[in-house]
């Protein structure tokens, strides 16, 4: 339809503007459809590596649901929603990923996400440095007590503490 629309539109145009106009225009109209298809290509690809992921995810299949995570990732971060993140992270946790990258990609996109400053902060516990362990103890603590509610993070925190604990054991 939409080809059907450029091409009358093109040789309309073509009538006013000179017989070397109509395929200067449908080579840019090509390049155009082209462009848009490999972006929107790109960007479902993203979905479907993000859905694969959580599909896994459910069905306890860590190893591979990290590794769509993480292409999902790759991709384009923006199409991933927070608990997409969340999702990763303690899938991660599993594995023992501590998936820092991907965590402080998602805060630059979430800035005010209190799970993810968690998620990333459960992180920094793993570490030997003491200064890192002492940072993540005080921004768990401001994060506990700026929420009314903080049940679901607790619970968060707690089945990705779990994961760490199955790493490790």
């Amino acid at each position: 339809m939409l080809a059907w629309f450029l091409r009358e539109g093109i040789t309309g145009a073509q009538r006013f503007v000179g017989a070397w106009f109509r395929p200067v225009a449908l080579g840019f109209a090509l390049f155009g459809l082209i462009a848009t298809s490999i972006f929107s290509l790109h960007q479902a690809e993203t979905v479907a590596y993000y859905s694969s992921g959580r599909s896994y995810d459910a069905r306890r299949g860590q190893l591979e649901s990290l590794r769509l995570y993480k292409k999902a990732f790759a991709g384009d971060p923006r199409l991933i929603p927070v608990d997409g993140y969340a999702s990763m992270a303690t899938s991660a946790y599993r594995q023992g990923d501590l998936c820092r990258a991907e965590l402080n990609r998602s805060i630059e996109i979430y800035p005010g996400s209190g799970p993810l400053y968690l998620l990333l902060s459960i992180g920094e516990f793993l570490q030997a440095d003491s200064t890192r362990y002492q940072r993540a103890a005080s921004l768990t603590n401001q994060l506990l007590n700026n929420i009314p509610n903080p049940r679901e993070l607790k619970h968060l925190g707690a089945v990705a503490l779990h994961n760490v604990g199955l790493y490790y054991a």
